[in-house]
């Protein structure tokens, strides 16, 4: 199973440590000795700033980290993602180059298609490893793909879980929505315990499952003649 881990960071900009937490970070990415470096530069830097259309053709980065700097100094939100994969899985997946990190962060069916095939690694992992049987395999399957299309290939967070457990409400018997959730809570446990994903966030979730009231059931008056 590949180690895929997914990291989101946000700082809140009117802390006093953001600033330096934010502070020359673009240099320590774009130099650091796991960059994959451009063809044409000594850094490893590219994507789309407004500013700066052609990062990766830019030798001097003063100008860009000293606007990445001025944005912290004025308080402008500024998000970290981080995606990390060991090297034997990343060139077995075809992130070995540059182009193909870019893709993946420009692109979020290519997230998509990660995530499905951490879903099938996972599947097989318990076909194969766990012997599970195949009538279990197919309900993970068929929940697990269906999670999949819910969050567009995201990695949930704790109110996109609520958003499910409110769809599985509407749209499924109490049966039904507990095993698809059961599925996806094995899945997530899984995630975390292999180190896939940095928080899991079933931790500390409150889950409620519809059920339906049953009205009491009338005995028809003949049985009761008949039982008298």
């Amino acid at each position: 199973m590949s180690n895929l881990i997914f990291i989101f960071k946000a700082y809140n900009p009117n802390k006093r440590t953001t600033l330096f937490i934010h502070k020359n970070y673009t240099d320590y990415i774009a130099n650091s000795q796991y960059v994959i470096r451009n063809k044409d530069t000594t850094h490893g830097l590219f994507g789309v700033v407004k500013e700066f259309p052609n990062i990766q053709n830019k030798n001097d980065l003063k100008p860009i980290i000293e606007h990445i700097n001025k944005l912290a100094e004025n308080k402008v939100p500024i998000y970290r993602g981080y995606i990390s994969l060991r090297e034997f899985d990343a060139e077995r997946l075809g992130y070995y180059e540059q182009e193909k990190w870019k893709n993946l962060l420009e692109n979020g069916g290519s997230i998509m298609q990660i995530l499905s095939a951490l879903i099938t690694d996972y599947l097989e992992t318990g076909e194969y490893e766990k012997q599970l049987s195949s009538d279990t395999i197919k309900a993970y399957r068929i929940d697990l793909r269906q999670f999949l299309d819910f969050t567009g290939g995201e990695w949930a967070d704790r109110n996109m879980l609520n958003q499910y457990i409110k769809y599985l409400n509407q749209h499924f018997a109490p049966r039904y929505a507990k095993r698809k959730l059961a599925s996806v809570r094995a899945f997530y446990h899984e995630m975390e315990i292999c180190g896939e994903l940095g928080e899991n966030p079933f931790n500390k979730l409150r889950i409620r499952i519809h059920s339906p009231q049953q009205l009491p059931r009338v005995i028809p008056e003949q049985i009761v003649q008949a039982l008298l």
